[in-house]
């Protein structure tokens, strides 16, 4: 199975979602959203391709997909599918 990489900048966009959410919501919503998010990069390491292509203006960012945290379709995590790994 593929492997997901996560750059520095989602990590800190999953710990922003998660305080977000523990503050405004619960922190029984907030641990959803961690564990759904872990699933959810689970099964893009397994099927990359099911996220949406999204046109950008920028060409380097011409391959991202996007795809939402499960449970959470507010919450979109944009990745690049690559042939040994995924990024997200």
């Amino acid at each position: 199975m593929a492997r997901v990489i996560r750059l520095e900048t989602a990590k800190r966009d999953l710990t922003a979602h998660f305080l977000y959410l523990a503050e405004h919501a619960s922190l029984t919503v907030a641990d959803r959203f961690l564990a759904n998010a872990q699933a959810t990069f689970a099964t893009l390491a397994t099927a990359p391709l099911i996220g949406k292509s999204v046109e950008f203006k920028k060409r380097d960012l011409a391959d991202v997909r996007l795809w939402h945290v499960r449970g959470f379709e507010k919450y979109l995590i944009l990745y690049r599918p690559r042939a040994e790994e995924q990024v997200g």
